[in-house]
């Protein structure tokens, strides 16, 4: 029987990281880029936590 990926492996600081550049890199509202990187540690834990515990909720789109 094969298993899948475990949510709490996906949820990594690494990981987190990872898309954090991917998504920098394709972003064209570079003002919301910049006020995200004045706070980027604390944005990162931020972002972590809330998928470590379960807290995402779906929200309008935000354009970045």
């Amino acid at each position: 029987m094969k298993q899948g990926v475990k949510y709490e492996e996906l949820v990594d600081i690494d990981k987190v990281i990872a898309m954090y550049k991917v998504i920098r890199a394709n972003t064209k509202n570079r003002g919301k880029l910049h006020k995200f990187e004045l706070f980027y540690s604390s944005n990162i834990i931020s972002i972590l936590n809330v998928l470590k515990y379960k807290k995402y909720e779906h929200s309008r789109y935000n354009v970045f």
